[in-house]
């Protein structure tokens, strides 16, 4: 009788491309500076974790967006970026922004999730651009993380002359 129970082998492949525990430990990423190249237009914010830094490219827009808010223009804005107004209508909800996570990295594409709780205590999580992670995160106060094995993929970040550091240049002596 037991012949004719189908045996399923394992297949070896998935099990190689299955992650360590300690590959998706998370890491603190904190906000650096972000960095314009004028002849190229590139714009690219840093972020460190205690090991590393890591440069994400920007879209023109996302780097409007960055300096906007990370310059501190976001603190006192007359009119709400789309982003304010999508966690207003969180608080409204009774929900809140827990934390960004950075998971994935192809190319030099990042993907991310966003880790959110309702006030019943019940947790959820959707998957957004980079981008909208790290700026819902820091407009939330909420931290951004790195998986290990993303940070160990990306390339560390070092001085790159080329490019200028964006600055708020309102509060310098003249």
């Amino acid at each position: 009788m037991n012949n004719f129970i189908p045996k399923k082998m394992i297949d070896k492949s998935v099990l190689q491309q299955m992650h360590r525990p300690s590959e998706l430990e998370r890491i603190e990423l904190r906000y650096d500076k972000l960095l314009y190249h004028p002849p190229s237009n590139q714009i690219v914010l840093i972020m460190s974790t205690n090991d590393k830094s890591i440069a994400f490219p920007l879209s023109e827009f996302e780097g409007a967006m960055a300096s906007f808010i990370f310059l501190g223009c976001s603190l006192n804005a007359h009119i709400k970026t789309i982003h304010q107004m999508y966690l207003g209508l969180l608080k409204e909800c009774g929900s809140t922004i827990e934390c960004s996570v950075i998971e994935a990295m192809h190319g030099d594409i990042y993907y991310a999730t966003i880790e959110y709780s309702d006030k019943k205590g019940r947790r959820f999580r959707n998957i957004a651009s980079f981008a909208d992670a790290i700026f819902l995160s820091t407009l939330a106060g909420a931290k951004t993380y790195i998986l290990r094995k993303v940070e160990e993929e990306a390339e560390d970040f070092s001085e790159w002359t080329y490019l200028q550091e964006i600055v708020d240049m309102s509060d310098d002596e003249v």
